[in-house]
């Protein structure tokens, strides 16, 4: 049974978050409630987040003031001063790391994946940290060696106490479900202004 809540203003958003939900509950997943994964309006100055394509995180922002910075062969280089750099077309999706802070740490809560623009999306990483949020299409979902990407991206950004007890988290990033957008911890619901639609 499909358990989806639709919270959407645009017809073309509408349809692909439909034929989203559709892929979900044929791949046995259809108690995801994708108002819960509609386009941030902007970035989590308290998360992190990821652009991964193919087989690899492209590039990562977090909130220290330098904006996006992109992952290349050559080492991670701003993508402010760097726009020769930044990939022009292909399939990206946009991670979210939901990061909750307690009074003594940090800890991983949640995971948020959404399906870029083809054309140029990535551009926008060098206009401002916000602007790639108005490039969201819809849902996203991970094959095998994006999550692998992502798991390993985790590890190396993060100490162990921040994400060892994500356990759904890690699991979801080790599992076979290749089609569902994300997933939260257990009674971890994320914010409402976060979970909104963003404008155009």
């Amino acid at each position: 049974m499909l358990l989806c809540v639709y919270m959407v203003t645009k017809t073309s958003n509408k349809a692909l978050y439909e034929k989203k939900a559709e892929v979900i509950a044929a791949a046995g997943h259809g108690d995801v409630d994708l108002s819960l994964f509609q386009r941030p309006k902007r970035l989590d100055r308290e998360n992190r987040y990821l652009i991964v394509g193919k087989d690899r995180v492209v590039a990562n922002w977090k909130s220290d003031g330098h904006g996006w910075t992109l992952i290349t062969r050559f080492g991670n280089l701003p993508a402010a001063k760097n726009r020769d750099d930044i990939p022009t077309q292909g399939e990206f999706f946009f991670v979210e790391l939901i990061l909750e802070r307690t009074t003594l740490e940090l800890n991983l809560v949640g995971i948020r994946i959404f399906q870029l623009n083809r054309q140029r999306a990535l551009d926008a990483m060098s206009r401002n940290e916000d602007a790639i949020c108005s490039k969201i299409v819809g849902p996203g979902h991970l094959v095998r060696q994006q999550k692998d990407a992502v798991r390993n991206a985790v590890r190396d950004w993060f100490m162990p106490a921040v994400w060892q007890d994500a356990t759904a988290v890690l699991g979801f990033l080790g599992n076979r479900d290749f089609h569902s957008p994300g997933v939260f911890e257990e009674g971890f619901t994320p914010r409402q202004e976060d979970a909104g639609l963003g404008d155009a």
